[in-house]
């Protein structure tokens, strides 16, 4: 009788066991249908371009259950007209290595494939950003922004890896914002001594630690020995702002098989104004994701973008984004982590960034076509000013976009 009940137990055991790690495994993706880098761009399956448009949305790097997160998502979807989200995460709480993770970081790993799954559903896409890690220290030690990457971060990645090898849907973001390390050690790896703040005898103290990085194309390699060839998006120096060498010999190298390396940038308006030399001359070369940009409110005037530091920084910024075609995720989709896209969780832009990153977003995502530049259109009773207007924008003047035929294409944007 004991035998039987151990064997029956043994049993349940090892059904829950296989029904869990199914509960969050990615579903089986087709691999023909990802994205791959070509030059710098991004194609899909079809070999059409792609340009990927949208906003982070933080908070599981802090919090193992996340704000608002499944929502957010939605929202950033379906009203804000996003094409991608730069996902947050945390090595420690993605294997449950958080004082409140009782489950080895199972609900944790099954919030985040919520979010994969909302983005399947519409056909758009998810980027996991490495965001916090824990200095190559005891796993849930230490959880924070560091200078770079660890050595426990490999073990992150080559898990995510197995976990979303070649979904369509997701992109990989190695590590967020590294800083005060140089360009090699960037790249291959080294010694890296930086300064913490931890609570001891309920006082802030501030100690030294001492870690290795292995360096990002080590975990290029890592993800690739997995099988996985996701797009990898890589952030450069000086907290992700820093291209400078990725231009000039230090960039990644990719498989044969990989389906290419795309570089994050965060041109945040107190950084350095050449953004020729310190981000376009890799645009040359490779894609570019501006992964975070914005403006904090005027102190005086909340309702105001406080671009003291760099006079119309949105007008400047929007247009080199367009002139350029990059790719960009604006930050944050939360009420709390600034700058703030959104007032509160019923969503309302922020007047100061998101009403402009908002209303940019919506034209990116309907690309706009000149119609007669030199004369007005006139049809059906219907007068129609020469300039720029999108699909949403002729159907509500009562025109069907697939029956004009005389029209001027821009943006890649062509009607039959």
């Amino acid at each position: 009788m004991v035998r039987r009940k151990f064997i029956f137990l043994l049993a349940l055991m090892l059904f829950a066991s296989i029904f869990t790690s199914r509960a969050w495994a990615s579903p089986e993706p087709d691999p023909q249908d990802m994205l791959h880098v070509e030059g710098n761009s991004l194609y899909n399956a079809k070999g059409q371009p792609v340009r990927l448009t949208g906003v982070n949305c933080a908070s599981l790097e802090w919090d193992p259950n996340g704000d608002h997160i499944p929502e957010s998502i939605v929202v950033a979807f379906d009203e804000w007209e996003a094409s991608l989200i730069r996902l947050p995460v945390t090595q420690d709480f993605w294997f449950g290595h958080h004082s409140s993770q009782t489950d080895g970081g199972m609900a944790y790993r099954e919030r985040i494939q919520r979010v994969v799954d909302e983005a399947v559903k519409r056909n758009k896409y998810i980027l996991i950003d490495l965001h916090w890690s824990n200095a190559g220290t005891t796993w849930g030690q230490y959880t924070g922004q560091h200078h770079m990457p660890d050595d426990n971060s490999l073990v992150f990645w080559e898990s995510v890896a197995e976990v979303y090898k070649n979904h369509p849907n997701v992109l990989f973001g190695l590590y967020n914002e590294p800083h005060d390390v140089d360009w090699a050690t960037w790249r291959d790896g080294g010694t890296v001594t930086e300064t913490v703040t931890v609570i001891e005898n309920n006082k802030e103290v501030r100690k030294k630690v001492t870690y290795h990085t292995p360096g990002m194309q080590a975990l290029v390699d890592a993800i690739r020995a997995k099988g996985a060839n996701n797009i990898l998006v890589v952030g450069g120096l000086d907290w992700g702002f820093d291209l400078w060498g990725v231009a000039n010999g230090y960039e990644l190298k990719d498989t044969p098989e990989g389906n290419g390396i795309m570089y994050d940038t965060h041109p945040y308006p107190w950084k350095n104004k050449d953004w020729a030399s310190l981000i376009d001359a890799a645009g040359e070369k490779y894609p570019i994701l501006v992964g975070e940009f914005g403006c904090n409110p005027k102190e005086d005037n909340p309702e105001e973008p406080d671009d003291s530091q760099f006079p119309n920084y949105y007008e400047r910024i929007f247009q080199w984004m367009e002139e350029h075609q990059y790719h960009y995720t604006a930050w944050d989709f939360h009420p709390s982590a600034g700058p703030s896209l959104i007032k509160n969780w019923t969503y309302e832009p922020t007047a100061h960034h998101g009403s402009f990153v908002k209303e940019y977003m919506k034209k990116t995502a309907r690309p706009a076509v000149e119609l007669f530049v030199d004369k007005n259109y006139e049809g059906k009773s219907i007068g129609l000013a020469p300039g720029e207007y999108s699909s949403e924008d002729l159907r509500e003047l009562g025109i069907e976009p697939k029956t004009v035929s005389s029209i001027r294409m821009q943006k890649n944007f062509t009607y039959t």
